[in-house]
């Protein structure tokens, strides 16, 4: 019986391990590009992946005290709830912070990694809040200007 374990074990494993990486190899990555030609993030799609998720605002501020803030929105322009979200923003230097916000009430699982520089986001239902609002919206606090590099969505809308 613990052989017959083991193996149902060894051999779900191997199959994640061999999806992850044929996902690796069709990743197609794209810039995004602000004031003409300057290049100020980045997005990896998983074209095996299809998540209907598009960037729809990317803007990087900088305030008076010289914290800079980097709002990324996203929407799909449907009227259904959004199932099966997981994102990675990954960034060159430190984040201070990182709020997700959505029009509607939303139960998600997040974390910030150690050295603040990963931030994955995943929530099983994503619901639409009012008419005109952007269906998942983050904001991002740092030190110093950062280079985003995002995952889990298919493009810019």
């Amino acid at each position: 019986m613990k052989s017959l374990l083991f193996l149902l074990l060894f051999a779900t494993t191997s199959c994640f391990c061999q999806d992850k990486i044929t996902n690796i190899k069709n990743a197609k990555v794209v810039n995004i590009y602000g004031n003409g030609k300057t290049v100020i993030g980045k997005l990896i799609i998983n074209p095996t992946l299809v998540t209907n998720l598009k960037i729809i605002k990317y803007t990087p501020n900088v305030l008076e005290n010289g914290i800079y803030i980097t709002t990324i929105a996203l929407d799909n322009k449907e009227k259904v709830p959004h199932f099966g979200t997981d994102i990675t923003i990954s960034t060159d230097k430190p984040m201070e912070d990182v709020e997700a916000m959505s029009g509607a009430k939303i139960s998600v699982n997040y974390e910030l990694n150690p050295e603040r520089t990963v931030y994955r986001i995943i929530a099983s239902q994503i619901n639409r809040g009012r008419p005109g609002t952007d269906l998942l919206t983050f904001t991002i606090k740092s030190k110093e200007k950062i280079f985003c590099t995002i995952t889990g969505v298919d493009g810019k809308l």
